[in-house]
């Protein structure tokens, strides 16, 4: 059935008043569990804003739904890939006809993703629009979700002739290759890969090598179509930089591992940094196995004098590169106020925290066995007040780093090499 023909609704709906939008799915969810890759049948009933009524409610529609995620999929909460009949626009995020639910089971705070994803956005990179909801799965309160749009099949990434790639040591995609240090790389754009043909993918992975070659060379150059040629000159340096600065601010433990992703508006375009993608375990999660928050992630993530892959990725090299150092440091002061604005008193965080509070109460209640909502409240503000105050003190630290271009080469002279 289409999209666009709602079905009837056979039972009454659950009520959930949060305040956040209500998302409703009925499918067979043992099947589901069984196995993640095999989508199900089902149904979605959208309840959008209570107090809108031109945005009240969609539905309900027939939807095929699967999991997702890697080591996440063995959590209690889950997350799902939901796939429409047709594209539609759910919550204002824009058309399309696939769907993530993001469960975040390993961040309470319920956060830290669309932080760093609207962080991203407001810096100028093409990012993964998302809101949150609350999730009732076969009529029973499942907690908070973040509805996100999904990185190969979105519009915000819609290129007619583009390419998106993925930078992960899962190395589950259909089309995949390494680089010769190693590097796994996934072509990521399905919708483009049935009109690619073999003599393009090779020059897609040919050019590839170049950028790895240029980047890994002493004076960061090689040759490519005859002509010395810098890293530089092969990606968005802007782009690169404030990617960089988002993981390094978060002090992502994937950086430049897992779930990175750039992308080319041609085979033969620039490459594009973005979109910033997992960034649930972050901000000093790992702190019992790395303390601190006053280290780079990409000095302490791998160790090149192995010659293991994952320790031999391309940021270990151009973070010791003069161009891109200074283009780093004169960015971060020109974000700093967006950075300050996360923290400030009654800036992102605060908001994102009484936004998603009566939603976080409850999701509490459900996944960490919490039965008194008072408790349960403090518990979350607790969370989100050691949140802010990590990323207060990692602001702090940054800042004596980034204090001029040769503090900051200083501090990150040690690298891995």
């Amino acid at each position: 059935m289409p999209a666009t023909q709602p079905t009837e609704i056979d039972q009454p709906l659950l009520e959930i008043d949060t305040g956040l939008p209500v998302l409703y799915v009925n499918v067979d969810l043992a099947a589901v569990y069984a196995d993640k890759d095999d989508y199900q049948k089902g149904t979605l009933y959208l309840w959008q804003d209570k107090d809108d009524s031109e945005h009240l409610a969609m539905g309900p529609y027939d939807i095929e739904i699967k999991g997702r995620g890697n080591s996440s999929w063995q959590d209690a909460k889950r997350s799902f890939h939901v796939q429409l009949d047709s594209k539609m626009n759910l919550l204002g995020l824009g058309e399309n006809k696939h769907w993530l639910l993001l469960g975040q089971s390993s961040d309470l705070t319920l956060m830290k993703n669309k932080l760093f994803y609207d962080l991203s956005g407001d810096m100028g990179l093409a990012y993964m629009q998302s809101n949150w909801v609350d999730l009732v799965i076969n009529n029973r309160h499942a907690g908070n979700y973040l509805l996100c749009e999904k990185i190969n099949h979105s519009d915000n990434l819609a290129m007619p002739d583009g390419l998106i790639y993925e930078l992960d040591t899962n190395f589950d995609e259909d089309y995949r290759f390494k680089t010769t240090s190693g590097q796994p790389i996934m072509l990521h754009t399905h919708k483009y890969l049935d009109a690619l043909d073999e003599v393009t993918l090779k020059t897609i992975q040919a050019r590839l090598q170049v950028f790895e070659n240029a980047v890994s060379a002493v004076d960061f150059t090689t040759v490519f179509e005859g002509k010395r040629t810098r890293y530089s000159e092969l990606i968005d340096m802007e782009s690169l930089v404030k990617y960089w600065l988002i993981q390094e601010l978060a002090f992502n433990p994937s950086i430049f591992k897992n779930s990175t992703f750039f992308y080319q508006e041609s085979p033969d375009s620039v490459y594009q940094m973005g979109p910033v993608w997992d960034m649930d375990q972050t901000t000093g999660d790992l702190e019992q196995q790395y303390p601190g928050y006053d280290r780079w992630a990409s000095i302490l993530w791998g160790d090149l004098s192995r010659m293991d892959s994952q320790t031999r990725a391309w940021h270990k090299y151009f973070i010791h590169d003069p161009v891109f150092l200074a283009a780093a440091q004169q960015a971060y002061w020109e974000n700093h106020e967006r950075f300050t604005g996360l923290v400030a008193e009654n800036g992102t965080i605060f908001q994102m925290r009484e936004q998603l509070l009566p939603s976080a109460i409850l999701n509490f209640q459900i996944w960490q066995d919490e039965s008194n909502a008072e408790e349960a409240k403090e518990d979350y503000k607790d969370l989100v007040r050691k949140l802010k105050g990590w990323l207060i003190n990692r602001i702090g630290w940054l800042d004596r780093q980034f204090a001029s271009v040769q503090t900051l080469e200083k501090s990150l002279e040690n690298g891995g090499f």
